[in-house]
């Protein structure tokens, strides 16, 4: 069982870019550098993300997609938090939470890579 954060975590400063790197970090992307947001935001930007098909997004700027300032630390955190649901308490103090993932959507997500497979 996956799990993402709650909407009230997603909605914390700069946490969407972190839940995408985590999310990067996890699953085996597709050609066009697509990961499946749509499984973990209930809303995707289009000014920042094209929607390919069903849950898969990739970003409308690669270049911009990969000079990220990013905290280390709360990826890895995050990275953690959607394997195992267990709550944390975010660099900057806030609390993240995470509920189960629905299993009609995580049956669709690709693979784990090798480091977090279970």
């Amino acid at each position: 069982m996956l799990f993402k954060p709650t909407a009230q975590s997603r909605q914390y400063p700069n946490m969407p870019q972190h839940i995408t790197a985590a999310i990067h970090q996890l699953f085996v992307t597709r050609d066009e550098l697509a990961l499946p947001l749509g499984a973990f935001f209930d809303k995707v930007t289009s000014k920042l993300w094209l929607h390919r098909d069903d849950f898969w997004y990739s970003p409308v700027d690669s270049i911009a997609y990969n000079r990220r300032d990013l905290d280390d630390v709360l990826v890895e955190l995050i990275c953690e938090g959607i394997c195992t649901g267990q709550p944390f308490n975010s660099p900057s103090g806030f609390q993240i939470e995470f509920e189960p993932l629905d299993p009609n959507i995580e049956a669709r997500l690709p693979c784990l890579r090798a480091p977090f497979a279970q």
